[in-house]
């Protein structure tokens, strides 16, 4: 996968695996001869993906078992775009992934087929032209098509909607919202000044959700290309939530020091982990104790990943500026 492709996969399934974000996103999203036949609180995310190898590098999938009101059962399988365009043979593909799941699902072809509701999210920058429905790819006479194998998938294409409309769709569920916005506005040039907007949400979550979802939030939008820095996100939460997104931003740090390092290094990442917890902290010193200046920075920007870790453990027991310097000269020492 390449970069800015990764984080949109990881971002996708963090935020859709939880069961009731993805139930949420389907009774407002979808039409209501389909939603009024699920039963309420029945979602279940089921693990694996369906999706060719090859194609894993544009596309994310996750499958979730459900109930119908009348007490039988049926899948839902969402599909995550993120091309810059759509893709016209994607019903071709889909067939293929419902294949794969009834196989999957069914005990080796011994067990009941299960209806599966086939749902894709889009948010490329191009709209989605492409007809929903498996007969569109055939050549053949109109007059034969009834005849021949057809389904058709729903398409949620974020370009279709606007920032309030998907406000409001999500209003029971500010971490679906956010979620949408973050994805459906990832590729627009002014993104960072959208921010405040949309952080303001994360007063309707209590705090352990709020922390999990900026993590994932500042680790996707992380990859947009330079368009959203550090400062960009620190700034964004603070003006939207004052004492409360300072607060979130010192424990997301303290995470990532705790917690989010080890996992970093094992999947490549320590550069821009030191990079990022580095910047942390000066922001940290910076509210303590005023404008460090560049050659304070640079020197903690230079030291190895574990010193900045116990450098932002410590410096809350500075007292001044100079114990900072202190500290500085013993661990160059």
């Amino acid at each position: 996968m390449t970069e800015i492709t990764k984080p949109h996969d990881l971002f996708f399934k963090e935020v859709f695996s939880q069961p009731d974000v993805a139930e949420s996103f389907v009774l407002n999203f979808l039409p209501p001869n389909v939603t009024g036949h699920l039963k309420h609180n029945s979602f279940r995310s089921n693990k694996g993906s369906f999706v060719d190898e090859r194609l894993k590098e544009h596309s994310s999938d996750l499958l979730y078992r459900v109930d119908f009101k009348d007490g039988k059962g049926a899948y839902i399988y969402l599909l995550f775009e993120h091309k810059s365009r759509p893709d016209t043979k994607v019903a071709y593909q889909i067939l293929r992934y419902l294949t794969r799941i009834w196989e999957h699902t069914t005990e080796g072809g011994k067990g009941p087929v299960h209806p599966i509701i086939p749902v894709i999210l889009y948010h490329g920058t191009k709209n989605w032209t492409v007809s929903p429905d498996f007969s569109a790819l055939y050549h053949a006479p109109d007059d034969l098509l009834p005849e021949l194998l057809n389904f058709k998938y729903y398409l949620i294409d974020l370009s279709a909607y606007t920032d309030e409309d998907i406000k409001a769709r999500a209003l029971l569920s500010a971490t679906l919202g956010l979620a949408l916005l973050l994805m459906k506005n990832f590729f627009r040039p002014d993104l960072s000044k959208q921010l405040k907007d949309y952080f303001e949400m994360i007063d309707n979550l209590e705090q352990q959700s709020a922390l999990k979802f900026l993590e994932a939030a500042f680790r996707y939008l992380g990859a947009a290309g330079g368009r959203v820095t550090d400062k960009d996100l620190t700034q964004a939460l603070e003006e939207a939530l004052g004492e409360r997104g300072e607060s979130y931003m010192e424990s997301i740090l303290d995470r990532w020091m705790n917690e989010g390092i080890e996992k970093g290094l094992q999947q490549g990442m320590q550069q821009g982990m030191l990079r990022e917890a580095a910047s942390l902290t000066i922001r940290l010193l910076t509210r303590r104790f005023g404008k460090l200046d560049e050659a304070t920075e640079e020197r903690i920007r230079r030291l190895p990943l574990e010193e900045v870790e116990r450098l932002g453990e410590e410096l809350l027991d500075f007292p001044d500026k100079s114990a900072l310097k202190d500290w500085l000269d013993r661990a160059a020492g």
